[in-house]
């Protein structure tokens, strides 16, 4: 049993219990909020007061990227870079075989329709691209993708990370100022 217990204790000291308790909450409240999006005949603004969850996904990412990421990209850059990069590409995937599946079945579309594999492949650039809202589901793998994909490139200039975040919210500014859609690009600068 003493084996048991040093290994539990291993398990819990390397982890952060606070954020994995804030993290199984968020999936809690994904799966609450998918649940009543597939299945309910309620309008969007029904279930609007849960739609925090996208964004606290992506946060979450950043955060996790920056907290216990950073120092370990500054000691092995080439292997963090790697795995945060093939995180990012399984994520695509990922989105990808969801959408397809969607498309081709119709379950899991929040307006119901069997749309095909064309119309998916007819708006690409959009959905990978501009990300424009409504076109694909589960959209927030995407710039959760995008954003392990670059984080090692953000993880190189964090010296400068007062620039960056000051360079973000001007370009969040700018997207408010001109009327600028996009799901991939207002997530990103989260």
């Amino acid at each position: 049993m003493t084996g048991l217990a040093n290994l539990i204790s291993k398990v819990t000291d390397s982890r952060d219990l606070a954020l994995d308790f804030v993290k199984g909450v968020l999936v809690v409240f994904m799966v609450i909020y998918h649940v009543m999006n597939i299945f309910s005949s309620a309008g969007a603004d029904a279930f609007g007061h849960i739609r925090f969850v996208s964004g606290s996904f992506l946060f979450i990412s950043g955060y996790i990227i920056a907290l216990f990421y950073e120092p370990k990209f500054h000691a092995n850059k080439f292997s963090v870079a790697n795995r945060l990069v093939l995180r990012g590409f399984k994520l695509f995937m990922l989105f990808t075989a969801l959408n397809m599946s969607i498309n081709l079945t119709g379950v899991g579309n929040p307006n119901k329709a069997q749309l095909g594999v064309l119309h998916y492949f007819d708006n690409f650039a959009q959905i990978y691209g501009l990300g424009k809202p409504g076109v694909a589901s589960f959209q927030i793998l995407l710039p959760i993708a995008y954003l392990l994909v670059l984080s090692p490139l953000f993880l190189f200039f964090s010296r400068i990370k007062t620039v960056l975040a000051v360079a973000c919210l001007l370009a969040a500014f700018c997207l408010c100022s001109f009327e600028v859609v996009s799901v991939i690009v207002g997530f990103g600068l989260i």
